[in-house]
């Protein structure tokens, strides 16, 4: 337990730069999303996902946890601190790791970028500056406050023709990256490694079994909001046999 306790210690002096780092850079990329500063939250974001293979494989070939229960690792903070590093989280090279991070990245400027113009005749390219309605605050306070129908939909459906068709590509090679970094350590797909950090063998069960007590409840609630929508706000706009509109939500 010695030599673990001195690596667990020169682990996290090491882990603390590289964390910090990453954050740092997404922060400032936040701040000012200027291309040279993707390109460092990118390469730090990666080097993160490096870091995090290499202490992983480090800890699994010099330190074991057989012998040891569940309960002995969930009471033991040092044992799962070994535990939690010898999960990898995404097994990639650090080309696809790099690759990974540009996906994410390039949808989050997709995203930040997209904009409704308020003449709806005007080119969308030559919308003015004035003019152009962005997500925050602009479309938020707009869905939060009108409860027109047709500005409503034209809203939702505006923003996600703006966003959802450039993202499409992109979010289907972050998929195809994750799953390659998941399935590398030994995870079924990147959902079956988002699920191991409840560390719960029976976590879809049990949320399959809460969802199954508070379904009735929910189709009462949906069922009376929609008629609620259907008689008062939106006649003849709302079917009150179908999903409720996800523009009036």
């Amino acid at each position: 337990m010695t030599d673990l306790q001195a690596y667990l210690d020169d682990y996290n002096v090491k882990a603390q730069k590289v964390y910090h780092q990453s954050y740092a850079d997404l922060f400032t990329w936040m701040k000012n999303q200027t291309d040279y500063n993707q390109q460092q939250m990118d390469n730090s974001a990666a080097a993160l996902i490096q870091f995090d293979q290499q202490q992983a494989l480090i800890a699994q070939s010099n330190f074991t946890l057989n012998g040891y229960s569940s309960n002995d690792i969930a009471n033991n903070l040092t044992l799962r601190e070994l535990q939690k590093i010898q999960t990898v989280g995404l097994m990639l090279s650090s080309d696809d790791s790099l690759a990974f991070q540009n996906k994410i990245s390039s949808m989050q400027n997709i995203y930040n970028a997209a904009y409704l113009c308020r003449n709806p005749s005007a080119p969308h390219a030559w919308c003015p500056q004035t003019d152009r309605m962005y997500l925050d605050p602009d479309i938020t306070l707009g869905m939060a406050s009108s409860s027109n129908y047709s500005e409503l939909l034209w809203l939702w459906q505006g923003w996600h023709d703006q966003t959802g068709p450039l993202m499409k590509s992109l979010y289907q090679q972050y998929v195809t990256l994750g799953n390659k970094g998941a399935q590398g350590a030994n995870f079924q797909d990147m959902g079956d490694y988002w699920r191991s950090a409840y560390e719960d063998a029976n976590f879809t069960a049990d949320v399959e079994a809460i969802w199954d007590q508070m379904l009735p409840l929910y189709e009462q609630l949906h069922a009376y909001m929609r008629t609620k929508l259907a008689n008062e706000l939106y006649p003849g706009m709302v079917d009150s046999s179908s999903p409720i509109p996800a523009h009036l939500l």
